[in-house]
């Protein structure tokens, strides 16, 4: 091995395992936390496939029903593992999402570095910079906990792990045009599917790497190569519109008008909570229920989206811009109402959590071009950015407490409704949650 290479390694090792200890240190008071038995994991993680033990017959229907509205045959295979090496040990359980979440932490620092040295090899050191403050901010955000400190919501580091992993391989295929990465990529999209329903944008994510690198989209081969993927997507999509139909919860209903608004309304929301997260919830009931007039001031967010179109139609030319952009909104794609789903929420934390790469990319990007091109600027900035850290850190610790047990959760979503009395607007969803 070459010295550089050696250099490379190490470097590689030393920045994944800080993130893991950072990660490791804001989240471990999770293998504290019990299963709420009140929220999902009575019927998610206590179930029949996490208990008939590793059969033929079992097997099959994780991967062949429907359970709940949803198909998620990964998450139930980590459930059965679980419970068949450990037992009913809350531990156990939140241990291994701690490790999907640090898991995906790293790849998301490797993914990010590569890309952006692909795009730009004569500047490393950026690349590697920018990679580590994303990585960095996604290890710390509380918009996050949700997605680990709840057992039943397993499924989306899950999805997210697979998902980078074959955003990784796609890159090195990329790179050596060699079939085992491409077959690894095809793989892992799989995994990734199996362990939530969101993976389907992952074609997207596809072709915007192929934008971000410059490969000619007007090449056939190109479209070819994505043909398993997309046919897989189709698939995965008409697999999901059928899970639909065995949920437990009931599709909320708007006129088309009124969901493209959530659409902006969804979008905004995330981008609030993602750089300024503030009384965060496990739930976040629609502003209206349906058959009801819209409120006037609702249209404030479909012309502030038209007006950020805007902004980023005049900066088309700024690719890292486009790239934080299409990170946040690919994986939101079939979050946001656009087409009716079945929903009690307009807007969930743990959506969230694979798109937050892009809010954390632009941000990360913004520090470190302040810091080349604007150094006056950047040392008064940079206190700003240490409270701003500090701020998510400590959020993320103490609000990881009110995801201990049931009652806990739901005492902190009744102060909640107390300070926000417009959660009361949906009371039948409120009250089977409190119940």
């Amino acid at each position: 091995m070459k010295k550089s290479e050696s250099v490379n390694v190490c470097y590689s090792m030393c920045s994944c395992l800080i993130l893991a200890i950072i990660t490791f240190l804001v989240y471990y008071s999770t293998l504290k936390n019990g299963f709420l038995t009140g929220w999902d994991d009575q019927w998610m993680v206590f179930s029949h496939y996490t208990e008939r033990g590793w059969t033929v017959n079992n097997l099959w229907h994780i991967f062949t029903d429907f359970y709940g509205g949803q198909y998620a045959p990964l998450a139930f295979l980590s459930y059965l593992a679980l419970y068949t090496s450990f037992g009913y040990d809350a531990f156990y359980f939140h241990l291994f999402s701690l490790l999907l979440h640090i898991g995906c932490v790293c790849l998301m620092w490797k993914f990010i570095a590569t890309v952006l040295y692909l795009h730009d090899k004569r500047n490393k050191n950026k690349a590697l910079t920018i990679a580590f403050f994303t990585a960095f901010l996604f290890a710390i955000h509380p918009i996050n906990v949700e997605s680990v400190a709840w057992i039943g919501a397993v499924k989306i580091p899950l999805y997210s792990f697979f998902y980078l992993a074959s955003a990784l391989f796609y890159l090195r295929y990329v790179q050596t045009l060699h079939k085992m990465p491409y077959l690894m990529t095809l793989f892992c999209f799989l995994f990734s599917f199996w362990g939530k329903e969101q993976a389907i944008t992952f074609p997207l994510f596809l072709l915007m790497i192929d934008w971000f690198l410059d490969r000619n989209l007007k090449n056939g081969l190109l479209w070819l190569e994505k043909l398993p993927f997309l046919t897989m997507a189709l698939f995965g999509g008409f697999i999901t519109i059928l899970s639909q139909g065995y949920g437990s919860g009931t599709t909320t209903t708007y006129p088309l008008i009124q969901r493209i608004v959530f659409v902006c309304y969804s979008l905004i929301e995330y981008v609030t909570k993602g750089l300024l997260p503030i009384r965060l919830n496990y739930l976040y009931p629609f502003p209206f229920l349906p058959g009801e007039a819209m409120p006037v001031h609702l249209y404030i967010y479909l012309l502030i989206c038209f007006g950020l179109g805007g902004c980023l139609w005049a900066y088309q030319k700024k690719r890292y811009l486009l790239l934080g952009v299409c990170l946040f909104i690919i994986n939101l794609l079939f979050s946001i109402h656009l087409l009716p789903m079945s929903r009690h929420a307009i807007t969930a934390d743990r959506y969230l959590y694979l798109s937050y790469m892009g809010i954390a990319f632009l941000l990360a990007y913004a520090l470190v071009l302040l810091h080349q091109k604007y150094r006056k600027c950047f040392y008064w900035i940079l206190p700003v950015a240490i409270v701003y850290c500090v701020y998510l850190s400590v959020y993320t610790f103490t609000y990881i407490q009110n995801w201990r047990d049931t009652p806990t959760l739901k005492q902190h979503m009744k102060e909640l409704i107390e300070k926000r009395p417009d959660y009361q607007n949906d009371p039948n969803a409120i009250n089977n949650l409190l119940n």
